[in-house]
């Protein structure tokens, strides 16, 4: 208990435990000025003066600095005891050292992100699984054509490009939740979303899994971000697929929906308006009512640990509300599970300046690349694409052996390609190093790594370009052409 100046007047025998101090060694003194952090006492300050104005009760956490110096925090109720005048006769604080329990509520929490992280890897894994199965498959048939003097086919390498950028897509998606990233959506065909989607469903949910697709020939347009919204119909479909273990029908629809105001709606969270809703619907096993009201959970998951991560459907709620839509579900045991999704429509239309820029043609040149690259096989295809374009390429082993360049070499490059966290020197320090030693050399950045760990590098400042892995030989050579031919 402290008086109208906020001097210490009571300070029971818990208050002794928690700091070391005993009432005689305080009694008298400022309580913000012995037992706040420096760093803390101006927003407790302020805490203190609101409180003292509007008289009210305040609930707030600060740490005590004991008499050994350690730290305890305090949860505190603060009231304040006025004289028949209004003026403060007391502040009378009543706190909980909860120091203990705060750390073990942070042990608990880094064990949950340990099992989510190893729920997570479990369902990447699967994802990624199905996508190998794809490229391994075709690649070896492929060989198998070469092997024996035939022509490669078309079709088969299609499928390894396509699969492999899915897999691309997957780990955005990834770095995305990761990052918690905030999308700026745009408007957005739902309908052609779900038809990009078919031919990989086909290929994830196996051949004893039927697979209907029906969209309106034109859907309305609705605010949303292209991948977010296929990740929806995987997600949707992936956990329909598992609840199809002995085979089955899939049936995805997207149509255009308006609900007047005279009419029921088929949620509350559903008002009347216009929508496109996506309907996906199968003939499984179906789902008791227990389960059906924790679906949406994170990591809530009735299947068998390594077979999912309770991410999924915890994903599409949450895409879908951040869209301003709604979702519900209809299942029973043995009759199924059908998840309705409505998307609000759009008036706005995708014009030009919120559509993506297409990349320029590769084209090439002759200009002499320094290119360092730790990874040696991605070190070889894209040299060997540089090369294909005309371009020539030096190619030092490390980072450590681009520094030992002899200057005329350096005075001959116009442009560095380099990776940005590599062993020995990183490609930060690379560039800033070769700068100094020649004005004429340009920079572009590569790298695998999450942009946190790129930005920590300091590759994020303005006017430096940056293209992320996985990229193509035409991606590259676009990107090295776009830099080359830019205005100092």
């Amino acid at each position: 208990m402290v008086d109208g100046e906020g001097k210490i007047q009571l300070f029971n025998r818990a208050c002794e435990l928690a700091t070391g101090y005993r009432f005689e060694e305080v009694r008298g003194r400022s309580a913000l000025d012995l037992l706040l952090p420096p760093d803390e006492a101006p927003r407790l300050a302020e805490t203190v003066r609101a409180l003292l104005k509007d008289g009210l009760p305040v609930e707030i956490e600060n740490h005590w600095v004991a008499k050994d110096g350690s730290r305890r925090l305090i949860a505190w109720s603060d009231n304040v005891v006025r004289r028949a005048d209004g003026s403060v006769e007391w502040v009378i604080g009543t706190g909980i050292d909860v120091t203990e329990h705060r750390r073990l509520q942070e042990q608990l929490r880094q064990a949950q992100k340990l099992e989510s992280v190893a729920r997570l890897a479990g369902g990447v894994a699967h994802d990624f699984n199905n996508l190998l199965t794809i490229i391994l498959s075709c690649a070896e048939s492929l060989e198998g054509v070469i092997a024996n003097g035939g022509s490669a086919s078309l079709g088969e390498v299609g499928e390894i490009t396509a699969a492999a950028r899915r897999a691309a897509e997957l780990t955005g998606h990834l770095l995305t939740f990761a990052r918690k990233q905030t999308v700026i959506p745009i408007p957005t065909n739902l309908g052609d979303a779900v038809r990009r989607s078919e031919r990989l469903l086909r290929r994830i949910l196996g051949e004893d899994i039927g697979v209907i697709v029906r969209t309106d020939a034109a859907t309305w347009l609705v605010e949303g971000d292209q991948g977010q919204l296929e990740q929806i119909i995987l997600n949707l479909a992936v956990n329909a697929r598992d609840a199809m273990p002995r085979g089955g029908t899939l049936t995805i629809e997207a149509e255009d929906v308006a609900i007047r105001g005279d009419e029921p709606t088929p949620d509350p969270d559903v008002a009347p308006g216009e929508y496109v809703r996506l309907t996906v619907k199968d003939s499984g096993a179906g789902m008791p009512a227990e389960v059906k009201a924790h679906l949406f959970e994170p990591f809530f998951t009735t299947k068998p640990t390594g077979r999912g991560t309770g991410l999924g459907l915890a994903t599409v709620y949450g895409i879908v509300k951040q869209s301003g839509g709604a979702i519900r579900v209809e299942s029973a045991p043995d009759q199924g599970t059908t998840f309705e999704v409505y998307f609000p429509r759009t008036l706005r239309t995708n014009t030009p300046t919120t559509a993506a820029a297409p990349l320029p043609a590769p084209g090439g040149g002759t200009e002499p690349i320094l290119f360092v690259e730790d990874d040696v096989h991605v070190r070889e295809i894209a040299v060997r694409a540089l090369r294909a374009a005309g371009y020539e390429v030096i190619v030092p082993p490390t980072s450590k052996d681009a520094l030992r360049l002899t200057p005329a070499t350096l005075q001959r490059a116009r442009l560095l390609i380099t990776d940005v966290v590599m062993p020995g020197v990183d490609g930060r320090a690379l560039a800033d190093e070769l700068g100094r030693k020649s004005e004429r050399l340009r920079v572009l950045f590569t790298s695998g790594y999450t942009p946190d760990e790129v930005a920590d590098r300091g590759v994020v400042e303005s006017g430096m370009h940056f293209l992320p892995k996985p990229y193509t030989g035409a991606t590259l050579l676009a990107r090295v052409r776009t830099v080359l031919d830019a205005p100092w």
